[in-house]
């Protein structure tokens, strides 16, 4: 992972520095946070942060660090290894991805605690793990440059917790919550036209009406187009759907047919869609998988690094993205059922090996 990082550094630097020194030429006024070219924030985010926990690992072992083409090792490894995650931290901080610093967090939290559950020094991850949530809580409560202003999406949820709700967007439609359940009664069937309240109304798609009749006039009234985007309201929905039809759901793909966007809960998106019938087989692979991967990882360090790994990416599973474009939840769920561990010691004979079975006659030398 940290050879790939090398090819990956020079998109995250020209990130860094478009955040550092305000100068991204990609910058869209219009949009939440700054882009890489075409690349939205959130997949420049999730880019980097594999490559940061990598390092995170790597150093904490105090490992060498290979360079690529030369097949040598760096002079210096731990100083190019703080130099990687300064960019990367930085970057991902700069997009204001939420969820990628809960991710983070997460991963540093059991990582840590998974070396001292095994008794190993755990001394300089608690000390990389306390630089980098002082980073964040620096950038978030006392300054941050211009070009990272997106880090004040974490107001708004600041906010909602000192209110007791989940407040993740701004602009939903005034009084949506008193019509959760007219818009889950309407049926499967009925496209409920709906705006992100984050996003531009003039790159929103207009509302399809129907052609008037011979009569003149349209045999129903226009849709009225209604700003759903808070994950508070997302989730409601999402269970509520589910409490409508438990047993199967409201089918696959219906939940974004109907409401124009994901409920940004992979569990609840599963169970609003499939239903009981759909959601407890999925459950048990994963639990199989899940005590398969962590059982062995109690005994290899790797493969306890990637459960560690795929931890810290479901986190993100609870907050943002759905069951399609999950991939790391799909391939780790794969990997772990398909896993089969190291090949365990050989068994000894428990008796004498039975004499082969001659023709009839006993052979001497």
């Amino acid at each position: 992972m940290e050879k790939i990082g090398f090819f990956v550094l020079p998109a995250g630097t020209i990130y860094f520095n478009g955040l550092i020194f305000n100068c991204n030429p990609f910058r869209d006024p219009n949009a939440t946070a700054p882009y890489l070219g075409i690349i939205g924030y959130l997949p420049v985010a999730y880019t980097l942060m594999p490559f940061l926990l990598a390092h995170i690992v790597q150093f904490s072992d105090k490992k060498d660090l290979e360079l690529p083409f030369v097949r040598r090792n760096a002079r210096h490894p731990q100083l190019l290894r703080a130099v990687f995650m300064t960019i990367y931290w930085v970057s991902i901080i700069g997009s204001g991805t939420r969820g990628a610093y809960a991710c983070v967090a997460g991963f540093c939290v059991l990582f840590v605690t998974s070396r001292l559950i095994h008794r190993e020094p755990a001394g300089r991850a608690f000390l990389l793990s306390s630089v980098l949530a002082a980073v964040l809580l620096f950038n978030i409560f006392v300054y941050v440059p211009p070009a990272m202003r997106a880090v004040h999406r974490m107001n708004m949820i600041f906010e909602g917790l000192k209110q007791g709700q989940l407040v993740t967007a701004r602009g939903e439609t005034e009084g949506i919550q008193d019509r959760l359940d007219e818009l889950v009664d309407a049926g499967i069937d009925r496209q409920v036209a709906s705006q992100h309240p984050t996003q531009d109304p003039a790159q929103q798609p207009p509302v399809s009406q129907d052609e008037p009749g011979p009569g003149g006039s349209s045999e129903e009234p226009p849709q009225e187009v209604l700003k759903i985007g808070d994950r508070g309201t997302l989730f409601k929905l999402a269970g509520k759907e589910f409490l409508n039809s438990p047993l199967t759901g409201m089918g696959p793909g219906r939940f974004k047919f109907k409401y124009g966007i994901y409920p940004h809960n992979l569990l609840l998106e599963l169970i609003a869609e499939t239903g009981l019938a759909g959601t407890v087989p999925m459950l048990l692979l994963v639990f199989v998988s899940f005590f398969k991967l962590m059982r062995a990882g109690w005994e290899d360090q790797p493969v306890r690094y990637y459960f560690l790994f795929l931890m810290a990416f479901a986190i993100k599973a609870m907050f943002s993205g759905g069951i399609c474009d999950s991939v790391v939840f799909l391939g780790g769920l794969g990997y772990g059922i398909a896993f089969q561990g190291p090949p365990g010691p050989l068994k000894k004979a428990e008796g004498p090996a039975a004499a082969p079975q001659g023709n009839g006659t006993d052979e001497k030398k």
